[in-house]
């Protein structure tokens, strides 16, 4: 809620802002599951002495779960920017490049 008035959006924005946020984590919840446990089983292939071709197949789903989530991610920003007024998207801009790097426990 706190981003929400940073950025100055009124009542209609905020309900539209939820429902996207909503969705966004809805859609991306599982794909972030999905990429933790790939880069666990990477990791566990440390033990277990895997070739090399195993690896590497995994460093690939990786790349590409992360590639989809970069995409998506920015993708969704994209639409919120896009329902602003031009003096909302100058706060919006400065504030989201904090907001996408902050740890994931912390949004």
């Amino acid at each position: 809620m706190k981003i929400y008035k940073e950025i100055g959006l009124d009542t209609a924005q905020i309900e539209v802002f939820k429902k996207e946020k909503d969705d966004f984590f809805n859609t991306m919840r599982p794909i972030w599951n999905e990429n933790r446990k790939t880069k666990d089983s990477l990791y566990k292939k440390l033990e277990l002495n895997s070739s090399d071709l195993n690896v590497q197949v995994l460093l690939d789903q990786i790349s590409d779960l992360d590639h989809y989530s970069d995409s998506f991610t920015f993708a969704h920003f994209s639409k919120l920017r896009d329902l602003l007024t031009v003096e909302q998207q100058t706060r919006f801009d400065t504030i989201i490049p904090k907001l996408v790097n902050l740890p994931r426990g912390r949004r």
